[in-house]
């Protein structure tokens, strides 16, 4: 399983919208989990059977700092 977040004032349905994202904003998304320990690349996130619960725990939480992180961001 492959998936990737991306931020856009736009909807993203195939590959060409996809490039009108905001890319700033995707990498320091796809970068903050990995200063969280989280078992991830730098782009796009691959789900397999060698997570355990524990990686997945620790995943979500990451997500979840970055979020917050990016929403501040831009809010500010």
């Amino acid at each position: 399983m492959l998936f990737d977040i991306v931020f856009s004032e736009t909807d993203v349905f195939d590959d060409r919208s996809g490039l009108m994202r905001d890319f700033d904003a995707s990498r320091r998304f796809n970068l903050a989990p990995l200063g969280e320990g989280a078992p991830l690349g730098d782009t796009k996130f691959y789900v397999s059977t060698v997570h355990d619960a524990a990686d997945i725990v620790k995943t979500v939480a990451a997500f979840a700092t970055s979020l917050d992180a990016e929403v501040a961001l831009r809010r500010a």
